[in-house]
C-alpha cells in the first residue's frame, strides 16, 4: 500500500508505510492512502499511530525544555529587575542620606554653631559658613558658656527646629531657638531668636511696648527694627535720665559747725524720696571741705549704710583739725546692675505706644 503527504502545498510520494513513517512528518500532515479519495490527518490512520505518539512525545519534550527555558529566562529577569531595585534603593538611600536634612545633621550643626560662637574660640568663618545672616543681627550676646541643646523637631516645610538654652551663669538662663534648612544638600541655619541682645538689655521689651515688635520677628528682623526706629539710642538716653532723675529726688540738709578749739562737728541728714531702695554698695556720701579760694583741702567719707526708698538717715560727722567752714554734700549713687535694671523697668513702663 503507498501513502502521499503534504508539505505545504507540494505532495509527496508515494511511499511505502516503512518509507512514509521516515519522513520529516508532524501532527498536522495530511496523509492520503492509495485506497483513499480524501486526505485526512496522521492520526486518522491506525498504522501510522506509532509516528504520531513518537510526534506526541517530541512535542510535549520540546514544551517541557520551552518551559524551563522559559522560566530560566523569566528567573534570570527577576533577578536583573531584583538587583536593580536593590541597587536603587541603595543610591536612593545614599541620596536622601547626602541631600536630604536630617535631625542628626541639624544637632551637628548647632553644636557647631554654638561652639564657634562661644568667646574663647570666636570663629567667623564657621559662623558665616552656618548662618549667613549672622552679622545682621546687629549687637548680639556674647556667649561665655556653650548652650544645651533641648529638643530637635521638623517642621512642614522639612526644616528643623532647634529649641536650646545658654546658661549664662547658675542664675540666669535663656532659651534660643534655631531654624535649620537644606540648600543643595547644604544644612544652614535660616534664622534664629534669642541671640539679639535686646532681648538681654531689654530693649526688645521697651520696643514691645511702643507697638515696634510682635511675637513673630526672628533675630535679624529685630536688628533691623531697632535700627530703622533708634529704639537702642532712645531707650539708653532715657536710661540716663532716670538715673540723673535719682538725684533730684534726694534732699540733703547738714549742720556743721566748729566747736571753740576749732573742730568741725555735725550732722547730715539724707532723705531719699525715690521709690528705689539703695544698699551699702549702691550709695556713698561725703563732705568736701573748700577753703576761701574754693579750693578743695579735705574730704569727709560718711557711713551710711541702707538707704531705703521713700525715708531718711542721719550721720554725724567728726573732725579732729581745723577745717574751713566752706563744704559741700557730695552723695554718690553707684550704677549697679540692680538699680539698672529697675530703671529700665521705669521706663519700659512709662514707654508711649507709637513706633516711628
Amino acid at each position: 500500500m503507498k501513502y502521499y503527504y503534504l508539505d505545504g502545498i507540494d505532495k509527496l510520494g508515494p511511499y511505502s508505510l516503512d518509507e512514509i513513517k521516515s519522513r520529516k512528518l508532524s501532527l498536522d500532515t495530511m496523509i492520503l492512502r492509495e485506497d483513499k479519495t480524501k486526505w485526512a490527518p496522521l492520526s486518522d490512520y491506525e498504522e501510522l499511530q506509532e509516528v504520531e505518539e513518537e510526534l506526541k512525545r517530541e512535542v510535549k519534550t520540546k514544551e517541557v525544555v520551552t518551559q524551563k527555558s522559559d522560566d530560566k529566562k523569566k528567573s534570570s529577569s527577576i533577578l536583573k529587575f531584583s538587583l536593580l531595585g536593590v541597587l536603587i534603593i541603595i543610591i536612593s538611600f545614599f541620596l536622601y542620606q547626602h541631600f536630604s536634612l536630617t535631625e542628626d545633621k541639624s544637632r551637628d550643626l548647632a553644636n557647631r554653631f554654638f561652639n564657634a560662637v562661644l568667646m574663647e574660640n570666636l570663629d567667623y568663618n564657621i559662623i558665616e559658613e552656618i548662618y549667613p545672616d549672622f552679622r545682621s543681627i546687629g549687637s548680639r550676646i556674647d556667649f561665655q558658656n556653650t548652650c544645651v541643646i533641648n529638643n530637635i523637631s521638623s517642621n512642614s516645610d522639612g526644616d528643623f527646629e532647634v529649641y536650646a538654652t545658654y546658661n549664662h551663669n547658675e542664675n540666669n538662663s535663656y532659651p534660643i531657638y534655631l531654624l535649620i534648612g537644606n540648600e543643595k544638600g547644604n544644612a544652614y541655619i535660616k534664622s534664629s531668636r534669642g541671640i539679639n541682645y535686646a532681648f538681654y538689655d531689654k530693649v526688645y521689651d521697651f520696643g514691645k511696648k511702643k507697638g515696634c515688635f510682635s511675637d513673630n520677628e526672628d533675630d535679624v528682623e529685630i536688628g533691623k527694627i531697632i535700627h530703622e526706629n533708634s529704639l537702642r539710642s532712645d531707650f539708653e538716653y532715657l536710661i540716663n535720665i532716670g538715673l540723673s532723675g535719682l538725684y533730684d529726688n534726694l534732699e540733703i540738709s547738714s549742720k556743721l559747725s566748729r566747736d571753740r578749739y576749732g573742730w568741725t562737728d555735725g550732722d547730715v541728714t539724707i532723705k531719699n524720696n525715690n521709690e528705689i531702695d539703695f544698699t551699702v554698695l549702691e550709695f556713698d556720701c561725703r563732705v568736701e571741705f573748700y577753703d576761701s579760694n574754693e579750693k578743695l583741702v579735705h574730704t569727709k567719707e560718711l557711713h551710711i549704710f541702707n538707704l531705703d526708698a521713700n525715708s531718711s538717715t542721719s550721720t554725724s560727722v567728726m573732725s579732729t583739725q581745723r577745717l574751713p567752714s566752706n563744704y559741700r554734700v557730695i552723695p554718690t549713687i553707684k550704677k549697679s546692675y540692680r538699680i539698672e535694671n529697675l530703671i529700665k523697668d521705669k521706663v519700659i513702663k512709662e514707654a508711649k505706644f507709637g513706633c516711628f
